[in-house]
């Protein structure tokens, strides 16, 4: 779940997660923003950490790109 301030960010453009030998097993673009944002429920993937990049387009029109990791427990 991603928490996004709405008054920085105007709309998250593409977010990629990756396993951990490197193979992106999500990917999904254009997503709307709400005050909280499911993106990913681990579909069909194992327990264990996971690495995500996110391309998020700030209200100045600005683009940050952020990463970090997340731990998908089942």
């Amino acid at each position: 779940m991603f928490f996004v301030d709405k008054r920085q960010v105007q709309k998250i453009l593409d977010v990629a997660i990756f396993d951990r030998w490197g193979n992106r097993v999500y990917y999904v673009s254009q997503k709307a923003i709400e005050p909280e944002i499911s993106i990913w429920d681990g579909g069909v993937q194992l327990p264990g950490l996971y690495l995500y990049t996110a391309v998020l387009e700030l209200v100045n029109g600005d683009r940050q790109e952020v990463s970090g990791s997340v731990h998908l427990i089942k």
